[in-house]
This record gives structure tokens, sequence and C-alpha cells, in this order.
């Protein structure tokens, strides 16, 4: 009986354990490295349920973070109820590396992802976002690209010479895409107003001096995870969290990497305002200068007390803001 129920529980171990499935996502197709083999799917709807009714039960499918075109997969597993994971494709490229692959291709990713995978210790998952959450990450990557093109037609027109027919329809387009601009502000603004958890939240981050709107956008947006985590984790999610640089007796600078590169341009800039109007973050600030930090280092360290201040806030409704 007892040789019975150990039999049992290994069965149940080994139905339980994942089978990570690397997927490599190209412009116009999917190469998974599925237990049969190596398949090739279009990336279309048609390619996409292919795919996902071929993966095992307990399939967790790993793939790149490919500017916008995992999208289309990674929302399709998640209605299937199937665990995804998006990984930076630099960390993927290093692990590929240490194992001395040094060849890239589509086959090699998708079988250098399934290997990711299976030897990475603490994989974090991709959750699905919330709808709300979503149409406003959509809504201000648009706006972000119109403040790209007033930026490009700006210098189109100041760079038109003596003909002034440039510089004319430079100033057309800039002006189309600035009222654009405004008709997605206003767009954004009552998305917000709507969602009530949004409302809210938007609010109380509005309450700290040198936090303005764009910024409040942005993390609601590119940082939903803030509110949830633990002391520490929003600055090394943003990318602000020193690290070190030591070896033996060599004791380098520290500097900040990876992390999410939109929200933290808006943070340096929210950085530069807190530091000259948040009386709390300005003595910090100024604390640090006259002990010898450059001033972009300080900022820096603004830039972390500020995400670490809203995750407390959205965390403790009733914790009370002196800022």
């Amino acid at each position: 009986m007892k040789t019975q129920n150990t039999d049992s529980e290994a069965n149940n171990n080994k139905t339980n354990r994942a089978v990570f499935i690397g997927v490599d996502i190209s412009k116009d197709e999917l190469v998974a490295d599925l237990p049969e083999g190596l398949r090739t799917k279009k990336r279309d709807v048609k390619g996409i349920a292919e795919l996902i009714d071929r993966l095992p039960v307990n399939a967790h499918v790993i793939c790149e973070a490919t500017g916008g075109y995992e999208k289309s997969l990674v929302k399709a597993l998640h209605q299937a109820g199937k665990k995804v994971s998006v990984v930076m494709a630099w960390r993927a490229r290093a692990y590929a590396i240490s194992q001395g692959i040094m060849a890239k291709n589509d086959s090699i990713d998708a079988s250098v992802l399934s290997r990711y995978g299976r030897n990475t210790e603490k994989l974090r998952e991709t959750r699905p976002s919330a709808p709300a959450v979503e149409r406003l990450r959509e809504l201000m990557r648009a706006r972000d690209a119109l403040i790209e093109l007033i930026k490009l037609e700006t210098n189109h027109r100041e760079h038109a010479g003596d003909i002034e027919m440039l510089a004319t329809h430079a100033s057309q387009r800039i002006a189309t895409y600035q009222e654009q601009k405004k008709q997605l502000e206003k767009a954004i603004r009552e998305h917000i107003k709507q969602d009530a958890q949004m409302s809210q939240r938007a609010e109380r981050c509005l309450q700290i001096k040198g936090v303005g709107e764009v910024m409040v956008w942005t993390l609601l947006c590119e940082l939903p995870e803030l509110g949830t985590m633990e002391k520490g984790q929003p600055a090394h999610l943003l990318g602000v969290a020193p690290l070190c640089k030591q070896s033996g007796k060599h004791d380098g600078l520290r500097y900040i990497q990876g992390g999410r590169g939109r929200p933290r341009r808006v943070f340096y800039m929210a950085a530069l305002s807190a530091a000259q109007h948040n009386p709390i973050l300005r003595a910090f600030y100024e604390r640090l200068v006259a002990r010898g930090k450059a001033r972009k280092v300080a900022l820096v360290a603004v830039m972390r007390k500020l995400v670490e201040l809203i995750n407390k806030i959205l965390a403790e409704p009733d914790f009370s803001l002196a800022t």
C-alpha cells in the first residue's frame, strides 16, 4: 500500500511539473520548441490557436519581449489559461552565451528559451494586465509617439533653410499633432476618471509635491505593481537601485542598470521638480550634493525615494503625507 501511494505521488508530481516551451517570435512567424520538436506557425490568429492546441496541459511558455510582436500570443495564452513569462532579450542571450551557445537563429533561440525556463529558479510569470490599465497604456504609447513626431517636425522647421514651403508644411503637421495630443490627453483624463481604482490612486499620488499629471498617468500604466511591493523592490523595478561593482580589494562606483525605461525617464523629470519644490526631497537632495555627490547621482537618489514613497502611500491609505 505504501509503495502504491509513493508511486501515485510521484506520478502526480510528474504531471504537475511545468513543461517549459520556448517560443521565438518574429514579425511573421512563431517558432516553438515543443516536446515533439520544433514547429513553425504563422504569427496570426490561426497560427497562435494551432500552437496553443499543441501545448501540453502543464505548459509554461517562455518568450522574449519583442517590441510588441509578443502581445497577441501572450494575450491568447492568458485567455487559454496557460502560464507565460516574457523575458528581456538580453537576459536570454546572456544565458545562451553562458552555455557556450554562440550561434543564433530562430530555432536555436526557441530551444535556448526552453532551457532558460528549466534552469531559472525564480522565473517571474507574466500576469495579464487589467483591461483599464491596458487601455491606458495604449493611449499613453500613442501620446508618446505624437511627442516624438512633434520633436521631429520642430527640427524640420528649424532646418528648413530659405525654403518657406518646407517650414510651412512642418508647422501644419506640428499643429495637427498638437491637436491630436490634446484629444488623447482628454481621453486619458476621462478614462482614469471613469475607473474608480485608478482615479483613487491618481488622486493619492498627486498629493505629493513634485508629482504631476503626466507622471501619474505613466506610473498607473507602466508601474501598476506599485502598492503591492516590498520595500526596495520598486527601486529595482524602475531601475534606480544602486548596483555594486566589487572584486577583491577593488570597490568601484555603484551604478544603475535595467528596469523599465519609459517610467524612469518620466521619474527623472519629476525628480528635477521634486528637488526644487518638495521640502523633504529638496532637503535630501541638497544634503547629498553638500556631501560631494554629483548632482545627477543625487537626482537618481531622489527618484529612488520618490518611487518608494509612492509604493508606500498606495499600499497604506492611512499613511500621512507630510510632503
